[in-house]
């Protein structure tokens, strides 16, 4: 989906995605050298926005949760 996504053409009247919300519970700390493993899920698909949620973990540890809010908008009125 994200190949599709991302080699297709524009259209004309494609909206213009911006970020509405985001929040973010921390859980633990990284040290530089820790290899971090994001995971990222659609959770809701609304007439026009989207919403996301990542976690992050290292190993079996949860290292944070993310919630991202995508609103859709006409370029012609932003």
């Amino acid at each position: 989906m994200a190949s599709l996504w991302r080699h297709r053409p524009e259209g004309a009247n494609d909206p213009v995605y911006f970020v509405r919300k985001s929040g973010c519970t921390f859980h633990r700390g990284l040290r530089l050298d820790d290899i971090a493993r994001f995971k990222v899920a659609v959770t809701r698909i609304g007439a026009t926005s989207l919403t996301f949620a990542v976690a992050i973990a290292s190993g079996e540890k949860a290292v944070a949760d993310l919630e991202i809010v995508w609103v859709a908008v006409d370029p012609a009125s932003r």
